[in-house]
C-alpha cells in the first residue's frame, strides 16, 4: 500500500475537483492543467518535451512554450505538431528561465501549473497522478521522484518524504530532491510565489523554499518525469547566484548542511576554479568545526597535507576556539 503523507493545514479555498470534470479537454473552455516549458534554442530536445506532454493520458490541458529569445525558430517546432492546445509566447530579449516560467504561470488558465524544462519529459502518467494525488493529499503542490540521464546512464532519483520539522533548505541541501519538472501546483499558489529572476543558480532551491513556507508542499516517491542532466562549467554569475542563495538562507542551514555544502563546491572547483572562490568555499566547510571529521578538514588543505601533524593541532585549537565563542 502507498504511504501518503500525514494531513496537515492546507488552504481548501485553492483545492478544486478535477473529478467533476471531463478528462477529455474539449469540452470545456479552460484547460485543467496549464503546462509550462520555458526555452533558449534546444529545438531537437524540446520536440521531445512537448511530444512527452501530447502523449499523456489526462488530456485536458494547454502547452505554453515561452521562448526566452532563442536564435532558432521555436516557433516553427510549435507548429509541426499542429495541435490547437499549445501556445508560443516569446521574450523579445533573452534573460533567464526564471523569467520566461514567470510569464507563462502568469499567463496560464489552468487550475494547475505543470514545470517541465525544455530538454526533459514526461512519462504519460505525470499529469494524471499529480492530479489524482492533489486531491488525495490536501496540498497546495507537489514534487518528486524522477529518472535521471546522464553521461553516466539512467539511474532512479527518489524523492524521500521530509523529515517531521525538517526544514526545506536542509531537505535540499542533504538528500532531498525536488527537481523543477517534477513541479506541479496550484496556480493561485504558485502565482503568489512565482520564480526569482535575479537567481543564475539554486533558483529551484530558492522557489521550493518559499513555496513551502507558505503552503503545503508534498513528494512522491513514483517517478513520473525523466530529467536529462548536462555536466555545466560554473560561471562567475553561478557561483555569485550560490553565495547569494547561502547568504540569503544562512540563518536557516544546519551546521552540518553549512559545512558539506562548501565542501562540495569546494571539491568541484578545487583544480580549475577562481582562487578567491575556492578560498571562500575551502574557509566556510570547517566554518562548524564541530561537523567536520579530520578528513574532511585534510581534504580542504590537500596541498598541506605533508603537514598533517600541524593541521592535525590547528583542527583541535579551532575545537577549542569555537567551543570559547560559544
Amino acid at each position: 500500500m502507498e504511504k501518503v503523507p500525514s494531513p496537515g493545514q492546507s488552504s481548501n479555498r485553492l483545492c478544486y475537483d478535477h473529478e467533476k470534470t471531463e478528462m477529455t479537454g474539449n469540452q470545456h473552455i479552460d484547460p485543467i492543467v496549464s503546462v509550462v516549458i520555458p526555452v533558449y534554442n534546444r529545438t531537437e530536445e524540446l520536440k521531445r518535451a512537448i511530444s512527452s506532454v501530447l502523449n499523456q493520458t489526462f488530456q485536458n490541458f494547454e502547452l505554453l512554450i515561452v521562448d526566452d529569445g532563442s536564435d532558432d525558430d521555436i516557433k516553427s517546432v510549435c507548429n509541426f505538431f499542429g495541435d490547437p492546445r499549445i501556445k508560443y509566447i516569446r521574450n523579445d530579449e533573452h534573460v533567464n528561465a526564471n523569467k520566461a516560467r514567470n510569464t507563462g504561470i502568469l499567463q496560464s488558465r489552468g487550475v494547475y501549473i505543470a514545470m517541465l524544462d525544455s530538454d526533459d519529459e514526461f512519462l504519460s502518467c505525470h499529469l494524471e497522478r499529480r492530479l489524482i494525488k492533489m486531491k488525495e493529499w490536501g496540498c497546495e503542490g507537489i514534487f518528486g521522484s524522477a529518472y535521471i540521464v546522464d553521461e553516466i546512464g539512467k539511474r532512479l532519483q527518489i524523492s524521500r518524504p521530509m523529515y517531521p520539522g525538517e526544514k526545506m533548505v536542509d531537505y535540499l541541501l542533504s538528500d532531498g530532491f525536488a527537481a523543477t519538472p517534477t513541479h506541479f501546483y496550484n496556480l493561485q499558489a504558485v502565482k503568489d510565489i512565482l520564480w526569482d529572476d535575479t537567481f543564475e543558480c539554486h533558483q529551484d532551491f530558492d522557489f521550493s523554499i518559499r513555496f513551502s513556507e507558505k503552503y503545503r508542499f508534498v513528494s512522491d516517491f513514483e517517478p513520473t518525469v525523466v530529467v536529462h542532466w548536462e555536466k555545466k562549467e560554473l560561471n562567475i554569475s553561478n557561483l555569485d547566484s550560490c553565495l547569494k542563495f547561502i547568504e540569503k538562507y544562512r540563518s536557516s542551514i544546519s551546521p552540518k548542511n553549512y559545512c558539506n555544502y562548501h565542501r562540495g563546491m569546494y571539491y568541484l572547483m578545487a583544480f580549475s576554479g577562481d582562487r578567491k572562490y575556492v578560498k571562500h568555499f575551502a574557509r566556510n566547510s570547517y566554518k562548524y568545526i564541530r561537523e567536520v571529521s579530520f578528513n574532511d578538514f585534510l581534504f580542504v588543505h590537500g596541498r598541506k597535507r605533508k603537514y598533517k601533524v600541524s593541521l592535525l593541532i590547528k583542527f583541535f585549537l579551532l575545537h577549542i576556539y569555537y567551543f570559547l565563542r560559544k
